[in-house]
Formats: C-alpha cells, structure tokens, sequence
C-alpha cells in the first residue's frame, strides 16, 4: 500500500469538502444573527438569483 492506490485523492477531496461545509455553516450563522450582514446577503442572493432566471429564460425551447 502506497500512494497509488489512490486513498490519499479521497482523504484530500473530503477534507476541502469538510472545509467548504464548514465555511458555509459559519456564513449561514453569520448572515443569520447579523442584521445587516443579512440584508446584504439577501441582497446579493437576490442578484445571483436573477442572473440565473435569466440565463434560463435565454435557453432556447426544445422543438416538439
């Protein structure tokens, strides 16, 4: 057993994986107990939100 088994990729990719979940709970908790944090949050989600309704709204229909 080795290097070339390919453990060490898993163990990496859950780790980042662990990080990113982490830093998403502590900006949740963030955006949740700060009130202007909040604002800006629902904000900027808003605009995130927008921009992809309208990137499928420009997605062509499919022909029947």
């Amino acid at each position: 057993m080795g290097l070339s088994d390919g453990c060490c990729c898993g163990v990496i990719a859950g780790f980042v994986l662990a990080l990113f979940v982490a830093v998403a709970a502590v900006f949740g908790i963030y955006c949740y107990t700060n009130p202007d944090a909040k604002d800006r949050c629902i904000v900027y989600w808003e605009k995130v939100k927008s921009g992809g309704d309208q990137l499928v709204r420009q997605i062509p229909e499919p022909e029947k």
